[in-house]
């Protein structure tokens, strides 16, 4: 059985991999380096409103790979249980402590715990990322409403001191 600092390692990597492999996920983080870079501030609204789009299509895209993740983490959790459970089955009639038959169980289902984790690793990775795009999106309409305030404050600011509104 592997370490817990193993298995995270490998959960680490896979993940690396995973994102060099998937388009979507590659472009994902690839505008949200973007978003970091600039300061909301610097961007005017039809930046900030062709930013909220794409994100949003890319949301559709990445609840489809939430949903597929969660598929394949529970699957594994329920593939491990069935190991586990007919194995302890099994070595129960050949052994006279349950304690015993415990372990072996363990130690035939451990392949299957550490599949498990990983999927699931990966499962709540796709999901953090999901959360995360989805405040981004939220920030950028906050910002966009705000900035929205200011223009108007602005012109009237302009009308009310007889100026003229400069577009």
């Amino acid at each position: 059985m592997k370490t817990p600092d193993e298995i995270l390692g490998e959960a680490t990597s896979r993940r690396k991999e995973l994102e060099i492999k998937d388009e979507v996920l590659r472009e994902v983080l690839d505008l949200l380096d973007g978003i970091r870079s600039r300061k909301f501030k610097d961007w005017d609204i039809d930046s900030l409103s062709r930013m909220a789009g794409e994100l949003s299509i890319y949301l559709v895209n990445l609840g489809q790979m939430v949903a597929d993740a969660m598929l394949v983490s529970n699957s594994a959790y329920i593939y491990r249980k069935w190991k586990y459970v007919s194995t302890y089955n099994k070595l129960r009639k050949e052994m006279d402590k349950i304690k015993d038959a415990e372990m072996g169980a363990d130690i035939e289902a451990s392949e299957e715990y550490e599949s498990q984790l990983l999927s699931q690793h990966y499962a709540d990775s796709i999901k953090t990322l999901y959360e995360n795009v989805e405040r981004i999106i939220s920030v950028i309409q906050s910002r966009m409403k705000h900035s929205e305030g200011e223009k108007m404050q602005s012109n009237l600011s302009v009308h009310q001191d007889g100026g003229e509104e400069i577009s």
